[in-house]
């Protein structure tokens, strides 16, 4: 083959070779890609107690209740006992019940305001025998950074003579004992951990 007939291939050769050459110049000079993960955010739980009402006590704490509750016999003024007892001078707060005739919930409010011992342990024992059951059915807990003891009370029976559940709450801050005496249907102490969950003292 002449030399003219041999310049048009090498011509298509060198394009080739050159177009080649560029191509994997561009290939290489991609970054890779990466894979996208698509993170799912967690839908937030909702705050069921963020349209309950507040319930302001004289004695110095708040706690949030269901709208549909009823406060009965709150106290004014935190100043005027019920009565005494082995155990100081009492004060009834206040009663907080639900809509259906007390039939859910019941919650007495009682207020210490002269316990004759300041000692948590010593006040444990000392309400123990009134209002609390087993020791196996009563723990120390927190509230607000304050110790407090919860105590269940064991085969309760409401007024009606129906099967409930009942639990006590003491609190100790300062030189007052805060005690708070439930009773619900059987199985509904969860809307009294709600309340209990909201309970703060007051400036």
């Amino acid at each position: 083959m002449t030399q003219k007939g041999l310049a048009p291939i090498l011509i298509v050769l060198i394009l080739a070779a050159l177009v080649g050459g560029f191509l994997v110049y561009q290939n290489q000079s991609k970054p890779a890609s990466v894979p996208t993960t698509l993170v799912t955010q967690p839908s937030p739980t909702p705050d069921e107690t963020a349209n309950w009402k507040t319930y302001k006590s004289a004695c110095g704490f708040s706690l949030q209740y269901p709208t549909d509750y009823q406060i009965l016999e709150q106290t004014p003024d935190c100043l005027s006992p019920l009565h005494s007892d082995y155990g100081g001078e009492i004060i009834k707060e206040g009663m907080l019940i639900s809509s259906d005739n007390r039939k859910t919930m019941i919650l007495t409010i009682l207020v210490n305001i002269k316990p004759k011992t300041q000692n948590f342990s010593e006040v444990i024992n000392m309400y123990y025998k009134q209002y609390f059951s087993t020791e196996e059915e009563r723990k120390v807990i927190n509230i607000n950074g304050l110790q407090a003891v919860k105590s269940k009370v064991s085969k309760y029976v409401q007024g009606d003579n129906t099967p409930g559940d009942g639990q006590y709450v003491l609190i100790k801050k300062d030189e007052k004992l805060y005690l708070f005496m439930i009773s619900t249907d059987e199985g509904r102490l969860d809307i009294w951990d709600q309340i209990l969950s909201t309970f703060k003292f007051l400036p």
